[in-house]
């Protein structure tokens, strides 16, 4: 009898423990902490519950080192994760819509983000600064590799507020022509961004969207009338600002674009002549080859606005890259240090 009293005992604990450490936290939504790995992981469908100050894993807020939210998930509550002490790396999925107000507030010690869709995440409706967990992280990650040199996917139509902030690990952002605003403060703080290349489809660029990225250098505009912008859409005004040629004197007389103290064409940036290169260089059927380079040269190529199509090391005097440009686009192709833009 009292084996089987001993067994039953063990039983409800074990069951209390379980429980303790999982549940609902929405409509077809819950949750489970793993003390293993000191993991919280949200999975389900639909939005999450909104606790208050006090969410049911609270208990577990200063173990709990990682979060992955499972695909599924539309939403996270406010203040869901607020003050996690422990806290380095959390995964949002692309099913993601919301972050509700202060969700990541005060967690000092994250260190990264990892996402597997960029289009997604440029949809994400943070609340505030704190809601992103960027907002601490400073680094953001695509399928574990670290994002650097971003390039918003083709279909996006516009990049939310506060969606790159504090992103310390952005070098470079190009924006594809299906972009038409640029929200608030979508990639302040970027200390790191160099260049920022905007195409002709952008009509505005919100407060604060690049204020404070203190390494930015230049920033080239596709489009022949400039975007509406804000005094504070950028903070520094002393550096290149890039143009179609035949619009500087409309960017001169714009403002804030006025500000800026050196508004240059993108007709006038180091382009060379194929015909004076000891090499050639030539594009068929979105195939760009280029023969009679130095063995190991490196070949990169882009298209008119700066996105990366791929990347080549010469072999035998020869380098191909598989684009899928189309007829009457033009491609800027990189040989070593040499620069060309041809027509396909």
């Amino acid at each position: 009898m009292k084996k089987l009293l001993s067994i039953c005992l063990f039983l409800l604990l074990s069951m209390m423990s379980w429980a303790d450490s999982s549940g609902i936290c929405g409509k077809n939504m819950l949750w489970t902490y793993d003390e293993s790995s000191k993991t919280l992981t949200i999975s389900g469908a639909g939005d999450m519950s909104d606790f208050g100050s006090f969410y049911p894993w609270s208990p577990f807020d200063a173990k709990i080192k990682k979060i992955v939210i499972d695909e599924g998930v539309v939403s996270i509550g406010p203040y869901a994760f607020c003050s996690f002490d422990s806290l380095s790396s959390v995964t949002i999925p692309s099913s993601i819509k919301r972050i509700g107000e202060g969700a990541f507030y005060s967690c000092n010690y994250l260190t990264s983000v990892n996402i597997s869709n960029i289009a997604a995440w440029c949809n994400i409706d943070f609340k505030d600064f704190a809601s992103n967990p960027l907002y601490l992280a400073f680094h953001i990650y695509l399928n574990g590799e670290e994002i650097r040199e971003l390039v918003i996917p083709d279909g996006v139509t516009k990049i939310g507020d506060s969606a790159f902030a504090f992103c310390d690990g952005l070098t470079s952002v190009s924006i594809p022509n299906s972009v038409k605003s640029i929200g608030i403060a979508s990639f302040a703080d970027c200390y790191s961004l160099t260049s920022v290349s905007i195409p002709n489809s952008v009509t505005n660029i919100g407060q604060f969207a690049f204020q404070f990225c203190d390494s930015l250098e230049c920033v080239k505009v596709y489009g022949d009338i400039p975007p509406s912008a804000y005094d504070d859409s950028f903070s520094n005004y002393e550096i290149n600002l890039c143009v179609p040629e035949k619009s500087i004197e409309r960017y001169k007389t714009t403002y804030p674009w006025n500000k800026f103290t050196n508004i240059v064409g993108l007709e006038s940036t180091d382009i060379e002549s194929v015909k004076m290169l000891p090499y050639t260089v030539s594009i068929s059927d979105g195939t760009i080859t280029v023969i009679g380079a130095q063995n190991g040269v490196v070949v990169e190529a882009y298209n008119a606005f700066g996105f990366k199509l791929g990347t080549a090391t010469c072999v035998m005097g020869c380098a191909t890259i598989n684009t899928n440009m189309l007829s009457n686009d033009f491609v800027i192709v990189k040989v070593g240090s040499k620069t060309i833009k041809i027509k396909y």
